[in-house]
C-alpha cells in the first residue's frame, strides 16, 4: 500500500509542477495553397478552423495534423465567400459565408450535415457567426449582439440598443464578451445577472474590446491607457489587469485568447508583430523563444485561438507570404524524461 500511494503522490505532485512548455509550428498555409490565410479556432482535439484567400477570394477551412486541410464551401447563392471563426470540442464549426440573403450569413458546419446556414435576425442585413460554445450555442452579431442556438434561434441580448454591439465569445455557462459603442467598450454578459461595462485603464481614451473569455468568467481583451492599448485580463474579483507588452519601445499589445488554465495569447505589437503567450507564472513571452525549430525563416504574427494544451493558432509571415500557422504545445525533454522514471519504477515495483 505504502508503494502505491508514493507513486500516486509523485504522479499528484507533478501536476502541480508548472514544466516550461515547448512549441512545433505546423504551416497549414502551404497545405492550403492558398496567396495568405488566417487561423482564427482550435478545439481540444487540435482541429483548427480560418480563412484563406485562394484567388483573390477568401474561403472557410478546417485543418488537423491527421486529415490535412478541407474547405468548407459556401451557402447556395453565395459567390464563394466564407470565414470559419471558431470551432467546439465536439467538431462544430462556426463563421459566415455569402449567400443568396447577404453577403455574411451566419453558419454552422459539421463533417456530417456539412455547412448549414442559419439567417439572418430580423432587422439586420448581415449575421457573423464569431464564437461557439460545446453546447452548439453561438455568439455574434452585426449591428446587435445575438446568440443563436438550434431550439430558440436568434436572441438579441440588448447590450447597448441604438448604440451598435457584437459578441466575440461565448462560454460552456452562456457568459458573453465583447464590444459595444463608438469608442467601443468592452463588456461581460451573464445570463442572469445582465451586462456589466469593463472599462479602460488609467489615463485611456475610455475604450476596451473584450475579445474573449474562459469557462471561468474570465475576459481578455485590449483598452487604452496612457501610451496606448493593452492587453488586459479582466475577472469579477481582480477586475482590470493590464498584462504588459513584449517590446517596451511600442508598449502595446492585444489579448485574443484565454483557455481555462488562464493562459493568453495574442499579439505584441513592434516592427513585425509577435505571438505572446502569457501566463500568471511566467508572464508575457515571445512565442518565437518557446519554438524547438523555426522553419522557413517563420516571423511570429498574431494569435487568435489557444486550446486546454496550451497550443495556439494565427498566422505567422514566412518567405512565401502571410499563412496559418498550429503552433503545437510539446512536453520539454525534461518533462517526459520525469514521466518515463516513473513509469519505469511502477513497472519494476509490480514485478517485486
Amino acid at each position: 500500500m505504502r508503494m502505491k500511494l508514493g507513486i500516486a503522490s509523485l504522479v499528484v505532485g507533478m501536476a502541480a509542477v508548472s514544466f516550461g512548455q515547448q512549441y512545433k509550428v505546423y504551416d497549414i498555409g502551404a497545405e492550403l495553397g492558398a496567396e495568405s490565410s488566417i487561423a482564427y479556432g482550435v478545439n481540444d482535439s487540435g482541429q483548427v478552423v480560418g480563412g484563406a484567400f485562394v484567388n483573390g477570394i477568401q474561403r472557410a477551412f478546417i485543418w488537423d495534423k491527421i486529415n490535412g486541410a478541407q474547405f468548407l464551401g459556401d451557402l447556395p447563392g453565395g459567390v464563394e465567400a466564407s470565414t470559419a471563426y471558431k470551432i467546439n470540442n465536439s467538431g462544430v464549426v462556426v463563421g459566415n459565408s455569402s449567400s443568396s440573403l447577404s453577403g455574411a450569413e451566419m453558419f454552422t458546419w459539421d463533417s456530417i450535415s456539412g455547412m448549414q446556414g442559419h439567417g439572418i435576425p430580423v432587422g439586420e442585413i448581415g449575421m457573423f457567426g464569431l464564437a461557439i460554445n460545446d453546447s452548439g450555442v453561438v455568439a455574434g452579431g452585426f449591428s446587435n449582439t445575438y446568440t443563436w442556438d438550434s431550439t430558440n434561434g436568434y436572441t438579441n441580448l440588448n447590450i447597448s440598443p441604438g448604440l451598435g454591439s457584437r459578441a466575440r465569445g461565448i462560454n460552456n455557462s452562456g457568459q458573453v464578451a465583447g464590444y459595444s459603442g463608438s469608442p467601443e467598450q468592452a463588456y461581460f454578459y451573464d445570463p442572469i445577472n445582465g451586462v456589466q461595462f469593463l472599462g479602460d485603464f488609467a489615463g485611456g481614451l475610455n475604450r476596451s474590446v473584450g475579445a474573449a473569455l474562459n469557462d471561468n468568467g474570465v475576459v481578455v481583451g485590449e483598452a487604452t491607457n496612457e501610451v496606448g492599448r493593452r492587453a488586459f485580463m479582466w475577472d469579477s474579483v481582480n477586475g482590470m489587469v493590464d498584462l504588459g507588452a513584449l517590446d517596451p519601445t511600442f508598449q502595446e499589445s492585444f489579448a485574443l485568447a484565454v483557455n481555462n488554465a488562464g493562459q493568453v495569447t495574442g499579439y505584441s505589437a513592434n516592427l513585425e508583430d509577435s505571438i505572446f503567450l502569457w501566463d500568471s507564472v511566467n508572464g508575457m513571452r515571445d512565442l518565437s523563444t518557446l519554438i524547438i525549430d523555426n522553419p522557413n525563416n517563420l516571423i511570429m504574427g498574431e494569435g487568435y485561438g489557444i486550446n486546454s494544451s496550451g497550443s495556439i493558432v494565427g498566422w505567422g509571415a514566412f518567405q512565401s507570404g502571410q499563412k496559418a500557422i498550429y503552433v503545437e504545445a510539446v512536453p520539454e525533454p525534461g518533462t517526459i524524461a520525469v514521466l518515463a522514471g516513473i513509469g519505469m519504477i511502477a513497472a519494476r515495483r509490480r514485478k517485486k
